[in-house]
């Protein structure tokens, strides 16, 4: 009967993603505290994660109940009702859902809702776009001056919010809104979901060899896992037929490491190994930052602001992309390689200790200068 444990024991497992042991866990809290919001809350999380829609479906109407307000429980709620044939009542939820949606998170998850087949595809664009204009205008007042690694977490919600608008635009079949927003959250993210998205997309335009490497790069990130993926994309290896689908030199694991690498010429080979931020602004280098490391890579500054950088804003937003990346060079060859880090794992404290500076350096770059 110690409701704590229950709370720590449900916490620990979902850490080490174990959902259906906390799920069965969370249940056995639930029966215990029948009308305690937070269990009610986890509970429909996980159940919904998991796609259990059936039994989904009481819990969140249980939790609504109790706390009307909330916008996630009102998208869960309305996603419940619709996989459980509740039209009326899923669209009422969802309209709840994204008046008292602050978050561009929920409002583009909403909106991907909303799409769906019966639903309201106008109201669904509406609220897609919104969550857009929420976010990007959120990332345009980031700057690397005191820059702290909570915002720039928000790298981590504007890929998914260009995800979720890539979702919204596919199902009421705008195909070329739909490629940028999921190639530039692919890009940025490398979420298994962005690029099982990019994937969709590109099967749905015809451009099946590149449909079919979006897919299997998706695949090859082992986690959160993707529900259909591995279908969609064994299905289309067979569409495609025997000795169709492309084939690389390379792992999957260093195209997805390619994807974020670009390599820079120093003018002169030397060992050095600094970490950077670099911010993206209309779609160019805007901002570097060099966060630590060696001192002498500063001298590189230039080049790197001159990198060729493959970073694609899907509109004409005023968003700001910030990235972390760790900037490595040896005697021994010709090339410096920045490795970009993926936005769940960047942070803005360094992760090179060789010749640390005394403080963090930043060069402004003015627009057309050096």
């Amino acid at each position: 009967e110690n409701i704590r444990v229950y709370r720590f024991l449900i916490d620990t497992l979902q850490r080490m993603h174990r959902e259906d042991e906390a799920i069965d866990v969370t249940q056995s809290l639930v029966k215990q505290v029948p009308d305690d919001i937070d269990a009610l809350t986890v509970l429909g999380s996980l159940l919904v994660g998991k796609q259990e829609w059936k039994q989904a479906l009481p819990v969140l109407e249980t939790a609504v109940k109790i706390h009307p307000d909330d916008a996630h429980l009102q998208l869960w709620f309305g996603q419940a009702c619709l996989q459980n044939g509740r039209q009326a009542d899923g669209v009422a939820a969802l309209k709840v859902a994204a008046a008292n949606a602050m978050d561009p998170a929920v409002l583009a998850s909403v909106a991907a809702t909303l799409a769906g087949p019966g639903a309201e595809p106008e109201m669904a664009i509406a609220a897609a776009r919104h969550a857009v204009t929420l976010v990007e205008q959120q990332t345009s007042e980031l700057t690397l001056a005191d820059l702290t690694t909570e915002q720039l977490k928000q790298m981590v919600v504007l890929a998914e919010t260009w995800t979720q608008m890539s979702v919204t635009a596919l199902k009421i079949g705008d195909l070329e809104t739909a490629e940028h927003y999921a190639r530039a959250a692919w890009n940025l993210s490398e979420e298994p979901s962005a690029g099982d998205q990019l994937g969709q997309v590109l099967e749905r335009k015809g451009n099946l060899a590149e449909a079919f490497d979006a897919y299997d790069l998706a695949a090859a990130r082992p986690y959160p896992r993707v529900a259909g993926l591995s279908d969609r994309l064994e299905a289309l290896r067979n569409r495609m037929g025997p000795g169709k689908t492309p084939t690389h030199k390379e792992t999957t694991v260093d195209r997805l490491q390619g994807l974020r690498t670009v390599k820079i010429t120093p003018p002169k080979p030397f060992s050095a190994s600094a970490d950077f931020l670099v911010l993206f602004a209309n779609g160019k280098v805007s901002d570097i930052k060099q966060l630590g490391g060696d001192a002498r890579a500063m001298e590189l500054v230039r080049q790197l602001k001159q990198a060729p950088f493959d970073v694609p804003f899907p509109d004409n937003g005023p968003e700001h992309i910030i990235r972390q990346g760790i900037l490595s060079c040896s005697v021994y060859d010709t090339k410096c390689m920045f490795l970009m880090m993926l936005p769940g794992d960047a942070t803005t404290n360094s992760r090179t200790q060789q010749t640390p500076l005394s403080a963090p350096v930043r060069i402004q770059l003015e627009p057309g200068g050096d």
